[in-house]
């Protein structure tokens, strides 16, 4: 004889497990995604705007530097009896070896152009000047030198403090950015961390709550079976034993109904 309870079920995984852990996936590939995009950008940035500014402000900073520094010595040796030419050589050479480490990493643009064109006609006013000083000049081409001179440095003092202010402005707003892009990925993070430690909470819970149902259920089928057991050993006609195992099956487990379905020997 042949048995079959069409009443008893299979394991199944909640659909709200596998929606739990579907989204946790989701989420946990939607975070990577966000702050692959947020490094890029924070990149770009960096190369498009810090990393130039960088480079330049130091250079720019030395050229004042060396203007001023020429300046300051030039009118010193002006105004003494012998003046020290070799001294103003080295510092216009000093000013021209600056200037030409700038040309060649300044961008291309109007202010950039302006200010080292100033430094330029410093050079050839200072040159020019200088050449009429050698020259034993009467005290009225004295005084027209230096105010050309004072002029062509003061010009080319203005252009350069302009342009570093411009630059300097330009790196701290910059680098504000950046740090807002900086904490913006940190709030992204923090969120996206507490966000996947609450699913991952929620689905830790559910498949708990589903072991422990699952655990009842077991202990519920044994407790069957023993019982199964006893009424089969207590000799009741088959009648009855079907009976008090659908009872126990339906008792048990809170089935609406349940059926055995017998073969004869024609199958």
């Amino acid at each position: 004889m042949k048995a079959s309870l069409s009443a008893l079920s299979r394991i199944r995984i909640p659909r709200s497990q596998i929606a739990l852990t579907a989204l946790l996936i989701v989420v946990g590939f939607g975070a990577e995604f966000l702050i692959l995009v947020n490094y890029l950008q924070l990149t770009q940035r960096i190369d498009a705007s810090l990393v130039p500014a960088s480079n330049l402000l130091p250079q720019l900073s030395a050229l004042r530097s060396d203007v001023l520094l020429t300046h300051a010595d030039t009118e010193t040796e002006l105004n003494s009896d012998l003046a020290d030419y070799d001294l103003l050589a080295a510092r216009r050479a000093s000013v021209v070896d600056r200037l030409a480490s700038i040309r060649a990493i300044a961008p291309d643009t109007e202010e950039y152009a302006s200010a080292l064109a100033s430094v330029d006609t410093l050079l050839i006013v200072f040159d020019s000047q200088l050449a009429i000083y050698r020259g034993k000049p009467t005290p009225v081409q004295v005084a027209a030198l230096r105010f050309e001179i004072q002029r062509a440095f003061q010009g080319a003092e203005d252009a350069l403090g302009a342009l570093y202010q411009k630059e300097e402005q330009d790196f701290y707003t910059a680098t504000s950015s950046t740090l807002s892009t900086v904490r913006g990925t940190q709030i992204i993070l923090f969120t996206v961390g507490i966000l996947i430690i609450g699913l991952g909470a929620v689905l830790v819970t559910n498949i708990r709550r589903a072991a422990r149902r699952e655990a009842v259920l077991a202990s519920g089928r044994l407790q069957v079976a023993a019982e199964v057991g006893q009424a089969a050993s207590s000799f009741l006609g088959l009648d009855q034993l079907f009976d008090t195992t659908l009872n126990l099956i339906c008792e048990r487990f809170g089935y609406f109904y349940a059926a055995v379905f017998l073969t004869d020997d024609k199958g």
